[in-house]
């Protein structure tokens, strides 16, 4: 089985041209012997026109008619194979022609007799050899053409005009055909021995060849990225076309250039340097988390045990090449905040991780119910809500498929940026006061908690609209709200009415209920009602003991110490949705050291925006 896609020439019939019709039929190939050169030598290749032997399934599914094989663009299609048949032993088809105005002047060619040549591409499945005569015969036995293009020169000679005169079929080869000298100039090789008379690019060559193009630029670029060399000489390769081994080999001598230039006792002492700054200053950084509180004292965190803020801001500085003779302490102190020094990162450092703390350590009691959506800038997000039930319908004989219909509703919500900031003056690294750096920074650090929580709370509390309908988050229109204190009764009737919401598509999701969130005043007689015991009677079973999840939130205290919650799985549905910057996740620390003449200021930032998603995970009792 041969897998190159084969051509052979064919002509059109310009007789039959209907130009109001943009058609015209064609002759395709009548089977004759053309000669071809392969690795075995000579041969004549035939194409049996047995109907057994000629795959006409993709002839007559829309075959394009393209311009000299070329598949590179759509352009290069310039009509389509409306049907193909057999004529005895030669192969006839319909063509139609593109409206296109490029196209236009091809048809008009074609019309006048002045374009009469096609060709047929086609793969060979099968092959029979004969060599019976002087020359030995590789005759197609199974073959598929694919494809008719727009050709200037034929090689079936056979394969004419049709006309109203008939065809005179030649079967011998013609051993001087034009086309033998250009396929011998391309000198192209196709496997088993087989060598097509002109091979065109097929896409999927092009694509290969893409590929591995492609393959051979990124592995150039790698190596010369690993090698430490300039992003020219990845350029210089590329330009050139040297292979992946070659460019390997040239980088290698380069980069061998290089190192042989420079002094390697420099280069170590560069290094030693280097390394030894950042192990003083990660130890500084240690001393201070462990005065802090943020960890406990070890070798690392020893080596400046005694050091105080001001002696860490000396060595700083001193380290980066300033000297810091006859300065007061005052001077020190304001050298090291307004300095290229680490000194003002160590702050930063120390700031942000009080503040981070803080931060974690607070509980959040709203995460179990909201989805993390983080934005890539602060625009407008649009959440796609898309609802419906495919379900099967009766197909009688000889019916129609029904198609499904689903339904979608959108909303939108974004991100906003709230901050705070800490002055870090002269006196308090005079002082020493190490105390007031990581305090504030964790009382920011908890506030920014607070604040995020205020925000998911107030949607549920404050009955905040949701953006889809413009509706209260418990309405009646939502079927989501009820009365009854913690009971059977009661929960019983969240549980139904979760059961029962409907989608967007007015189809039943059949929501479990999930966790049950009460103000600190019920927490009480929510543990007991969802405790467990063992009855002596089966009336007196309780079938939620277990069953849901409590969430205990003060902040429902604050609009009532009776109104309770139940909400469903948020695997269930999107309930609330959360987000931050991207990359920017919590508090993010920023050190400034120009706006204080006297200090540094560090900047806190929250970049955090919540909304509500869904109506139908949530359940509202009145509690009474």
């Amino acid at each position: 089985m041969s897998e190159t896609l084969l051509q052979t020439r064919a002509m059109f019939a310009p007789d039959t041209v209907n130009a109001e019709e943009r058609t015209v039929e064609v002759t395709w190939t009548t089977g004759a012997s053309v000669a071809r050169n392969g690795m075995e030598g000579s041969y004549l290749e035939e194409l049996s026109m047995q109907p057994k032997s000629i795959r006409m399934d993709r002839l007559n599914s829309g075959a394009p008619l393209l311009n000299s094989h070329s598949a590179a663009d759509l352009s290069d299609v310039v009509g389509v194979v409306e049907r193909a048949w057999l004529d005895g032993e030669v192969g006839r088809a319909l063509v139609r022609f593109s409206s296109r105005d490029e196209v236009t002047p091809i048809f008009n060619d074609v019309r006048d007799g002045i374009i009469r040549n096609i060709s047929v591409g086609y793969r060979v499945w099968k092959y029979e050899r004969d060599e019976q005569g002087e020359t030995p015969v590789m005759r197609a036995v199974d073959w598929e053409p694919h494809e008719l293009s727009l050709v200037p020169i034929p090689a079936d000679s056979g394969a004419q005009v049709r006309s109203e005169d008939s065809l005179k079929l030649n079967h011998e080869p013609e051993k001087d055909s034009p086309m033998d000298e250009i396929r011998e100039h391309e000198g192209t090789m196709v496997p088993e021995a087989i060598e097509p008379e002109t091979r065109a690019a097929s896409p999927e060559d092009i694509q290969a060849a893409i590929s591995a193009e492609r393959r051979r630029v990124a592995e150039i670029r790698r190596t010369v990225r690993a090698a430490g060399l300039e992003a020219d000489v990845a350029d210089q390769l590329e330009q050139d076309g040297v292979a992946v081994d070659e460019a390997r080999k040239l980088v290698i001598d380069q980069m061998a250039a290089k190192q042989a230039a420079v002094p390697a006792r420099t280069q170590v002492a560069a290094v030693v340097t280097h390394d030894e700054g950042d192990k003083r200053a990660a130890c500084m950084e240690a001393a201070l988390e462990a005065r802090s509180g943020l960890r406990e004292w070890d070798d690392q965190s020893r080596a400046y045990v005694s050091s105080s803020l001001l002696d860490m801001a000396k060595e700083s500085v001193e380290r980066s090449g300033q000297n810091l003779s006859g300065m007061s302490r005052s001077e020190i102190a304001g050298r090291a905040m307004h300095s290229t020094s680490d000194f003002p990162l160590l702050l930063s450092n120390i700031a942000r991780k009080t503040l981070s703390a803080a931060y974690e350590a607070e509980t959040q009691t709203w995460r179990p119910l909201s989805r993390q959506r983080n934005m890539p800038d602060f625009k407008p997000a649009y959440e796609l809500e898309i609802a419906g039930q495919i379900i099967p319908e009766p197909l009688l004989e000889g019916g129609e498929y029904k198609a499904a219909t689903v339904k979608e509703q959108q909303s939108s919500w974004r991100i906003y940026t709230y901050g705070k900031k800490i002055s870090v003056s002269r006196q308090l690294i005079i002082n020493d006061d190490l105390d007031a750096l990581s305090r504030i920074p964790a009382m920011i650090g908890r506030g920014m908690s607070l604040f995020e929580s205020n925000q998911v709370w107030a949607l549920i509390t404050g009955n905040a609209q949701t953006s889809y309908d413009s509706t209260a988050l418990f309405n009646a229109a939502h079927n989501n709200q009820g009365t009854g204190v913690i009971g059977e009764a009661a929960i019983s009737a969240a549980r139904k009415a979760l059961r029962n919401q409907k989608d967007i598509a007015d189809n039943r999701i059949n929501l479990r209920p999930k966790f049950m969130i009460v103000p600190a005043s019920l927490e009480t007689s929510a543990q007991k009602f969802l405790t467990g015991v063992n009855p002596t009677e089966t009336q007196n079973v309780n079938v939620f003991a277990n069953s849901l999840g409590l969430i205990v939130e003060p902040r429902l205290d604050d609009a009532s110490e009776l109104i309770y919650y139940v909400t469903a799985d948020p695997a269930q549905v999107d309930m609330i949705a959360h987000g931050y910057l991207q990359g920017e996740q919590g508090p993010q620390v920023t050190t400034v050291a120009d706006r204080d003449p006297d200090g540094t200021t560090i900047y806190a930032r929250l970049d955090f925006g919540t909304t509500l998603l869904n109506h139908r995970g949530f359940y509202k009792s009145t509690g009474a």
